[in-house]
C-alpha cells in the first residue's frame, strides 16, 4: 500500500479534477478515475494509501454500488462525499463501512482534514 497516495473516483469531471489539485496541492500524491466501474481492478494497479468516493445523490441505491463501496471499504480507509442533504446515501455509506462522510459543501479543508486522517490510520487495521 501507498500510505501517501489518495485514490479519487468521481462521476462529476470538475468535482475530480478539484479533488486532485486538493490533494496534490497538499504535497500528496494522487490518481483519479471518472467511475466507480474504473476503480474495480484499477486498485492492483494503482495502490493507494485511501480512497475519496464523491457519490452522486441517491447514488447508494442498486445492489451493485453497495456490494462495490463495501468491497473498498474492506479494503481501504475511505471517505465519502455526499451532496448537501443526501441523508440516505450517507447512512448507507456508514453502514458499509465508510471511514467518514461529508456532505462536499462542507469545504475544502475538512476535506483535506479527513484525508490526512486516513492517511495516518495503520495499515492493515480494520476501519
Amino acid at each position: 500500500m501507498v500510505r501517501n497516495k489518495v485514490f479519487i473516483i468521481s462521476d462529476y469531471t470538475d468535482r475530480r479534477a478539484a479533488l486532485v489539485e486538493l490533494v496534490t496541492g497538499a504535497g500528496l500524491d494522487a490518481a483519479a478515475v471518472d467511475s466507480w466501474e474504473g476503480w474495480s481492478g484499477a486498485d492492483q494497479v494503482l495502490p493507494a494509501g485511501c480512497l475519496v468516493l464523491s457519490v452522486a445523490a441517491g447514488g447508494l441505491t442498486c445492489p451493485e454500488r453497495i456490494a462495490l463501496c463495501k468491497a473498498m471499504c474492506t479494503s481501504y480507509p475511505v471517505l465519502v462525499l455526499t451532496e448537501v442533504g443526501d441523508v440516505p446515501t450517507a447512512v448507507e455509506a456508514m453502514r458499509q463501512g465508510a471511514f467518514h462522510v461529508m456532505q462536499v459543501g462542507q469545504g475544502q479543508y475538512g476535506i483535506l482534514q479527513r484525508i490526512r486522517q486516513m492517511l495516518e490510520y495503520p495499515a492493515g487495521s480494520s476501519v
